[in-house]
């Protein structure tokens, strides 16, 4: 038997399950990220229309994924996703990370937050600007770091530079007024 082939006859299907893998993975993440937004975006149209009676925008843009109107607010948020469910730790306004729990010394760094929180929006008249970060699904707990020794928990009420967060089941259970 020719080497040739027999290298061929070992590594073709090494490669077709590497790549099936890889291509299964990729759209195993691609589904989650459009159930994620769907879910989201079904609370926040039910929301809109029978509770505050206002507008949503669905962008998708860097800095924000939509912005919510009424005739008093304008309220940009990014949904931030934790599929985990593990705790949120805000090192700053900017800087973002989850770890499965407290002791983990792994943490996986969010990206994009540092974009809303220095999203500087178009004045408006009248209208308050506001900005909201909608962890989905939900987190163990949000803490920030105060300094190196302390930290405290964070709330849908608490206020982060000028932004709020929430978890999809607040928003959910209807607990955030915009």
């Amino acid at each position: 038997m020719n080497i040739d082939l027999l290298i061929f006859l070992i590594t073709a299907p090494i490669t077709v399950i590497t790549l099936t893998t890889f291509f299964s993975v990729l759209l195993y993440r691609q589904k989650r990220k459009k159930k994620m937004y769907a879910q989201v975006e079904e609370v926040l149209d039910d929301y809109v229309l029978n509770i505050i009676d206002g507008k949503i925008e669905k962008l998708y843009l860097p800095e924000y994924d939509y912005v919510v109107t009424t005739n008093q607010t304008k309220t940009y948020i990014m949904v931030v996703p934790n599929y985990s469910s593990g705790e949120l730790f805000l090192s700053s306004s900017t800087k973002w990370s989850i770890k499965r729990n407290y002791e983990d010394y792994k943490s996986k760094y969010v990206p994009r937050v540092d974009k809303l929180a220095r999203f500087d929006p178009p004045f408006e008249k009248d209208i308050t600007v506001r900005r909201m970060y909608v962890v989905y699904p939900k987190a163990k707990s949000i803490l920030r770091y105060i300094n190196d020794c302390e930290m405290e928990f964070i709330h849908f009420d608490s206020d982060i530079n000028g932004a709020s967060i929430v978890t999809y089941y607040e928003l959910k259970d209807k607990k955030i007024i915009f």
